[in-house]
């Protein structure tokens, strides 16, 4: 029984020896591990602030790089500059030599454009004389037409007061139409014949005539009240001058105007 309680305490003895010496050996890896981590953490620092130096540099030589690119390219524009300077400087130089050149040239080209602008000048002056010459001329023509007219008019409305007067004087017979003076039947004018669209054998009186050519008139709207005037397609297929008026008193001298027209052509 003695012997069993000395084994069984030695056994004690000899696992709370084994316990502590692993709890030592513990201890040491723990020791161990944190010395190696405080080591490890200059290294560390040390890397990065290598990596930081290392970075700085490469700005630093992009820096200067870039720094020498710039001063390249401004040299280069310089250089240009200077060059083109000097390009201008020689082409300046060899227009003003160039002047001196030609100078006689010039004089003699001048010379030759002044009389150039002479002749022109006189050639615009004798146009301009031709023109006033033929534009006096016209205007003389005119004139004298103007004149003609008017007195072409007075000798139609005075014949036609004549014929008026003639008629009604004529004495008239009981039995059957006045077929005398302004009633007489007589051939139509070729204008009033297309213009009226009548029959070219067929005769008729002047009334008759002053009738339809008055309705035609109207129907081409160129009656306004007292007054008619042609517009301008009637007054050409009339052969009349275009803004011609006339007041309704002046109706049969312009009817008569026809007849007398007609018989000028055919003498």
């Amino acid at each position: 029984m003695g012997k069993h309680k000395n084994k069984s305490k030695s056994k004690s003895k000899s696992s709370h020896l084994k316990t502590i010496e692993t709890e030592n050996e513990l201890d040491e890896t723990i020791v161990v591990d944190k010395q190696q981590l405080d080591s490890s953490e200059p290294q560390n620092q040390e890397l990065e602030n290598q990596e930081l130096e290392n970075q700085e540099l490469e700005n630093q030589e992009l820096e200067n790089q870039e720094i020498e690119n710039q001063e390249l390219e401004n040299q280069e524009l310089e250089n240009q500059e200077l060059e083109d300077s000097q390009d201008t400087v020689d082409n300046s130089n060899t227009k003003k030599t160039r002047k001196v050149i030609v100078f006689s040239e010039e004089v003699v080209l001048y010379e030759k454009l002044l009389d150039e602008e002479t002749k022109l000048r006189e050639k615009k002056e004798k146009l301009l004389k031709d023109y006033e010459s033929s534009l006096k001329e016209i205007n003389s023509q005119m004139k004298k037409i103007r004149r003609d007219q008017n007195a072409t008019f007075l000798k139609i409305k005075s014949s036609h007061d004549n014929e008026v007067k003639a008629a009604s004087k004529e004495k008239r017979k009981r039995n059957g139409k006045n077929k005398g003076g302004f009633n007489k039947e007589a051939p139509v004018p070729k204008i009033l014949q297309k213009f009226l669209g009548l029959d070219k054998k067929k005769l008729y009186p002047r009334s008759e005539l002053y009738h339809l050519l008055n309705e035609k008139l109207k129907e081409r709207g160129c009656k306004n009240g007292q007054w008619t005037e042609l517009d301008d397609k009637t007054a050409d297929e009339l052969m009349k001058p275009r803004g011609t008026k006339f007041p309704l008193k002046g109706g049969q001298p312009f009817l008569k105007s026809f007849f007398t027209e007609e018989s000028n052509v055919n003498v």
